[in-house]
């Protein structure tokens, strides 16, 4: 891996911490069609340091999801989530104790996912978007239009590959982002986000060269391995950011996107000791997912 750039931006270790100061994080995801993609990013929540983490999950998985992961509080939301988007969803989701909510692995997409994106738009706590639901908030700026839906009080990140990135700037080219100089992406996205007056607004842009982007700044945080090029690798990355924002609590832009290169970088470097324990081809997501913890501690300097 090459040298880490922002590890200093890593949560400072802490022994006068509870469960509740380390973070509270709130992952709603999952379909039939894709159980584990909850199950990895809320496992990466935790792996991250985040003290406290809550998926909201379907009750077609929910069983599956507590007992491969007895740690993280699970609640059931009916397969449709047409009733949890009513008026009472924020009751179950209690977004005032939340220090941030990661929202879409594995959700899938249709009107009632797009309902509840709104609403955790709306809302004050930082939002970590993800999978379907980036294509999503291109959809809420037809309803509402690109300045309500980007102008935040609180950090929005959203962490898309290059074809959601394609699509979530509407992009109609022939161009393929993964062949793109990365200088070129990062104007497109800062493009869009100046004309959104998109000022606490994060894209993390996942490829072969990450780049973490605001309408202001771009940063290049150190990549990893090519055992990251693998199914489920996203997902972990969303709960890795999720859980070191919780615990962060960034006040600028500037600051969550530090957080975000940061969490890039912990990220890489997991999966840089994934390899050596099950080969660059054969670690699989879940194996970088429990080395999110021993990677921060190395970039803190901690390794025994």
């Amino acid at each position: 891996m090459e040298l880490a750039r922002y590890s200093n931006f890593l949560p400072q270790n802490n022994p006068h911490v509870h469960k509740y100061s380390r973070g509270r994080v709130a992952v709603i995801g999952g379909s039939g069609k894709y159980p584990g993609a909850v199950m990895l990013a809320s496992k990466a929540v935790a792996r991250a340091g985040a003290g406290y983490v809550t998926a909201f999950v379907p009750i077609c998985i929910r069983t599956i999801f507590q007992s491969s992961l007895p740690e993280i509080v699970s609640v059931p939301i009916p397969n449709n989530t047409e009733s949890f988007i009513g008026k009472n969803a924020f009751e179950f989701i209690s977004l005032e104790k939340q220090h941030c909510v990661l929202y879409g692995p594995g959700v899938g997409s249709g009107k009632t996912q797009t309902k509840l994106l709104k609403k955790l738009v709306n809302a004050d706590t930082p939002l970590v978007v993800d999978a379907d639901m980036i294509e999503a908030l291109a959809s809420l700026e037809d309803i509402n239009g690109a300045k309500s839906v980007y102008g935040r009080t609180t950090p929005l990140i959203i962490t898309p590959h290059h074809g959601e990135l394609k699509k979530w700037l509407r992009d109609n080219r022939e161009d393929d982002y993964n062949k793109l100089d990365p200088s070129l992406i990062a104007f497109r996205v800062q493009g869009k986000l100046k004309a959104a007056e998109a000022n606490n607004v994060v894209v993390v842009a996942k490829g072969e060269k990450t780049q973490v982007i605001t309408s202001t700044s771009v940063l290049n945080p150190a990549g990893g391995t090519d055992t990251l090029a693998t199914a489920g690798t996203g997902d972990v990355l969303a709960g890795t950011i999720a859980g070191l924002i919780a615990q962060s609590r960034p006040t600028s832009v500037s600051e969550t996107a530090n957080v975000c290169a940061a969490a890039v970088e912990a990220h890489a470097l997991a999966g840089e000791i994934a390899s050596k324990q099950f080969g660059r081809r054969g670690a699989m997501a879940n194996n970088v997912c429990d080395c999110i913890g021993l990677a921060i501690d190395q970039l803190h300097g901690k390794e025994e």
